[in-house]
């Protein structure tokens, strides 16, 4: 399914502390006007470079093998998202971009010598794809309200146990739906300010424990994490 989202929508879920975190800065009162200023200009340029653009699946049928869900005979390994599945109703798959065009913008600006503002887009891009992804997950839980159902948190190739390799498997249960984004042999995504993941169907009554980032870091078997046994 392909889902088009416009800036009035995207615009009530953009967060601006998670801006000014990706350029370092303190927020928008503790920095000189002419910067602030500078900032929102650019985020309004963004919005004018938006091409937003949502390909998902939901999966009701899936397997748990070992540490990983086999679905439509392709293999997502992941212990922690196993775990999840063993008590979801179903998975969904989703592939997420806002567009081109501000990849475009940003190698312009930095081939012009404008690096604060190839800065600020790049970050504004990081952040636009993150309030996008909300909003395509408050949809589809609006319409699982009147159910006893809810959502679990997303989940994306490279957080957790999930390398980044599994993209691979999210392109591969996409490639009918998917129109727009490719993936390189380095499993790096073209637009570049797109991102992939997978989240639960989970019972309401699960939703407070589901929701929660690194619920299983205890018994996630990735050493390397800093998250590992805390």
């Amino acid at each position: 399914m392909l889902l088009l989202y416009n800036r009035a929508e995207i615009e009530n879920y953009l967060k601006y502390e998670d801006l000014y975190r990706y350029l370092k800065l303190p927020g928008n009162d503790s920095i000189p006007q002419e910067l602030a200023l500078e900032i929102e200009k650019e985020v309004i340029d963004t919005y004018r470079l938006l091409e937003t653009e949502v390909f998902y699946r939901e999966f009701p049928s899936f397997n748990i093998i070992d540490d990983g869900i086999l679905i439509s005979n392709v293999l997502i390994n992941s212990y922690v998202l196993s775990k999840i599945a063993s008590e979801s109703i179903s998975v969904y798959v989703f592939i997420l971009t806002i567009g081109k065009k501000i990849d475009m913008e940003i190698d312009e600006a930095t081939k012009n010598g404008r690096y604060f503002k190839a800065q600020v887009l790049d970050a504004c891009g990081s952040v636009f794809v993150e309030a996008a992804a909300d909003l395509f997950m408050n949809n589809i839980e609006r319409q699982l309200s009147v159910s006893d159902y809810a959502l679990s948190a997303r989940y994306s190739p490279g957080y957790c146990d999930t390398s980044i390799e599994q993209q691979r498997g999210i392109f591969t249960l996409l490639s009918e739906e998917n129109k727009s984004v490719t993936l390189t042999e380095s499993y790096q995504m073209i637009p570049q300010k797109s991102i992939s993941g997978v989240f639960f169907k989970i019972h309401k009554r699960d939703a407070e424990r589901f929701k929660r980032y690194y619920l299983f870091c205890r018994e996630c078997k990735n050493r390397l994490c800093k998250y590992y046994d805390k």
